[in-house]
């Protein structure tokens, strides 16, 4: 049994409590993952492709809690989500490599996104060897690129490809419907105070979700929806689209419980 005895466990203690990583033995460091996304779905999705290939992926949801792990655990690669509730991904990004201890190689970085890929690269001033994936991530996509950037490291292989078929994982479903239930109050209040780009931000969500599991008429009414109030924003289809999602969304959720 290890007695915890001497200056060491004082010092790591301490070190663990401040934020500090201390890097023992870091020949022998294993590679870690860190995924930051403040939606549930996506990041569970992302979290379980890479899992196939890793047990070292560390999942958070904001910024702050993102910081901190990056300190303490030195990851390997960072998928990062553009929009988080309390910063965006660049700027993140930026933190995160202004800490990093110079002898240190900085991390590598895939920022996830829902928006256009152009518009995205134009929009911010990206590190060099950033790379950019659209949101929803097909598992083999992720497994691929984080398995080309892990693999100098000796122990990490691809599995066998498991998210190939376009079915989802499992408990993602689950999840989906859980998040539907939160979002649609949501949806609802910004649309009735006219709040369209909230109302988008929303949508975005909602687009993501859908596509990840499938639920492809939930899909089709939250574009329609979308597309709606990005234009013109007529009362009579932008009723049809609501409504549309609304019973597309109350089909999913009885064809679940057959």
């Amino acid at each position: 049994m290890l007695k915890r005895r001497g200056s060491f466990f004082k010092t790591a203690s301490a070190a663990l409590d401040e934020g500090v990583c201390l890097d023992i033995v870091s020949h022998n460091r294993k590679p870690w993952i860190l995924v930051v996304d403040d939606h549930d779905l996506s990041r569970q999705s992302t979290v379980q492709a890479l899992r196939q290939i890793t047990r070292h992926v560390k999942q958070v949801g904001n910024g702050r809690e993102a910081l901190r792990q990056a300190s303490l655990l030195r990851p390997e690669l960072i998928f990062l989500d553009l929009h988080l509730p309390d910063t965006d991904g660049c700027t993140l990004l930026t933190k995160i490599r202004s800490a990093w201890p110079a002898d240190s190689p900085k991390p590598g970085c895939v920022i996830l996104t829902g928006d256009s890929l152009a518009d995205v690269r134009q929009a911010f001033n990206w590190p060099a060897g950033t790379m950019i994936m659209t949101k929803p991530a097909r598992h083999r996509a992720i497994r691929e690129l984080a398995s080309r950037h892990l693999s100098r490291f000796h122990g990490v292989q691809e599995s066998e490809d498991k998210g190939a078929t376009g079915v989802s994982p499992p408990g993602l479903y689950d999840m989906f419907l859980r998040d539907l239930g939160r979002q649609c109050p949501l949806l609802d209040r910004h649309i009735s105070e006219l709040e369209w780009q909230s109302a988008r931000n929303v949508l975005h969500q909602m687009i993501a979700g859908s596509a990840m599991c499938d639920a492809l008429e939930i899909e089709r009414y939250c574009r329609l929806l979308n597309d709606e109030l990005a234009g013109s924003c007529h009362p009579k289809p932008l009723a049809h689209a609501y409504f549309g999602l609304l019973r597309a969304i109350e089909q999913a959720r009885n064809g679940h419980h057959d």
